[in-house]
């Protein structure tokens, strides 16, 4: 009966490794599935982009063949082919007589070239008095926000629209740009994407694609990406400028153009509102102007706890996975769930902020891609740790998991420490032994699970949307001299 037994065991052992490599094949399959669809998709959007400036171009070049200038200058330009084609033999032998024969030298008008938004010239200063709109005009700001462009689910995107959203609902006018074009080919598709997957703001969408020639009117121009402060500084405007800093942008590059570019950004006088303190004394600290900061929050609609939890078989951990963004560490996170599977730790992983991994993962594990809000907490909800890293600037995602009941695996690091308060959170350092460590010791130890959940409840519970954008309004009306409306 031992030998029998023994046996049988053994078998199931087997049929459990052939199940495991089994949906590991499935979940590669499923990876690759994804990538293909987000690769038809991103290949639709851009033919819709260029057949949208298809139309465009043909547009403009039938309203300028409709145009008297065209239809006069008709003669003209009959004459100067007339006069190339008689030139032309003339000019091919003094240029074949010449030492650069062949080469040509091309003089491109300014029309001609696409600059990048880091070669726009600074506008020039003008008078405050001409353009600047008070509150008695408006009854309250007239503000104007400078984005990039945006991709559905893109968080730093939903913090810009959700502050803009409570905005206007103080009794401030908002509008928003988006600099250099957009993937939805016109400003109308671009806001229509705000309104279904974002918020329903009043804010009227608009293209700024050369700022020189385009003058704002109102109290605040507020840029909130270091591309868009180039842009800021370009176009003609008399109000204030600012700088809606959610992160310290000069990390996300190497030490490469793109690098100082945007570490220059600090030094051109704006008026910087940080999300956080650790921001706000990391941009002071190279010479940026804060004038205020804001907390991030949550939203207690679609982020709350469940009473009725049960433990877990297995344990469930949500983690959040985005290689195209360095400094959530993924590769570091998926290292360190490998140690623990070898070890012979049982647990499933909930992946969700991208579509694929970017290095293999040999745990249970599924990848949920990008999710809604809504769906993000009740994944929150049936999991029972999570991890997310925020090398640079906190994010979003901690909070939301405390705010779900989860105990959480962050970045030990300057920022987080002077974010979280004493057991917020569980800190590990960024090597994957370190991370290993730090998550088996919360699986093993449900009471060390218990406090850092508390904790976690506790940070949250003072955090709200509304305070925070009351923190932004009060930095923008006290640096513009405007009177903050009444509550």
């Amino acid at each position: 009966e031992k030998q029998i037994r023994v046996t049988k065991e053994t078998e199931l052992a087997q049929e459990k490794q052939i199940r495991v490599a089994k949906e590991a094949e499935l979940a590669q399959e499923n990876e690759i599935r994804m990538a293909k669809e987000a690769e038809l998709a991103q290949e639709n959007e851009i033919r819709m982009v260029v057949e949208a400036e298809l139309v465009e171009c043909k547009d403009k070049i039938r309203r300028m063949q409709d145009s008297f200038s065209w239809k006069a200058t008709a003669p003209i330009r009959f004459l100067r082919r007339l006069l190339d084609k008689f030139t032309n033999p003339i000019r091919q032998k003094r240029d074949a007589a010449s030492p650069s024969a062949g080469l040509e030298i091309t003089v491109p008008s300014d029309r001609e070239v696409n600059l990048s938004p880091f070669e726009f010239q600074p506008a020039p200063a003008k008078n405050a008095s001409s353009s600047k709109v008070t509150s008695e005009q408006c009854n309250g700001m007239k503000l104007h926000w400078l984005i990039p462009d945006f991709g559905i689910g893109s968080g730093g995107h939903t913090t810009i629209f959700r502050m803009i959203s409570w905005l206007e609902q103080f009794g401030h006018v908002n509008h928003l740009w988006i600099c250099g074009g957009t993937q939805y080919g016109t400003a109308e598709k671009a806001r229509r994407i705000i309104l279904r997957h974002f918020f329903p703001l009043n804010a009227k969408v608009n293209l700024l694609l050369r700022p020189e020639e385009t003058e704002i009117n109102g109290d605040g121009l507020i840029c909130t990406s270091y591309d868009t402060c180039y842009h800021a500084r370009a176009t003609p405007f008399a109000g204030e400028r600012f700088y809606f800093v959610q992160d310290h942008e000069s990390e996300f590059s190497a030490t490469g153009s793109h690098h100082f570019l945007a570490a220059e950004t600090y030094k051109f006088g704006l008026h910087c509102i940080t999300a956080g303190k650790w921001l706000a004394e990391k941009v002071a600290s190279v010479g940026g102007s804060v004038v205020g900061r804001f907390d991030l929050a949550v939203d207690r609609k679609l982020f709350f706890e469940n009473s009725n939890k049960a433990l877990s078989p297995i344990p469930r951990i949500a983690a959040y996975a985005r290689g195209g963004t360095p400094r959530r560490l993924t590769e570091l996170t998926i290292f360190a769930l490998n140690i623990l599977i070898r070890e012979g730790l049982s647990f499933e992983v909930e992946f969700f902020g991208d579509r694929a991994l970017p290095v293999p993962a040999a745990f249970p594990h599924r990848v949920r891609g990008v999710l809604e809000p809504a769906a993000l907490g009740d994944l929150y909800r049936t999991c029972d740790l999570g991890c997310v890293f925020s090398a640079t600037n906190y994010s979003l995602v901690p909070l939301e998991m405390m705010a779900c009941g989860l105990p959480v695996v962050e970045f030990d690091g300057e920022n987080t420490r002077k974010t979280y308060p004493e057991n917020a959170v569980a800190f590990a350092k960024p090597t994957p032994e370190a991370i290993a460590d730090t998550i088996r010791t919360l699986l093993g130890d449900r009471d060390l699970q218990a406090l850092h959940t508390a904790a976690g409840r506790d940070f949250v519970k003072e955090l709200s949307w509304e305070k925070s954008a009351r923190q932004m309004e009060t930095a923008l009306s006290q640096t513009l001299g405007l009177p903050i409306l009444e509550k």
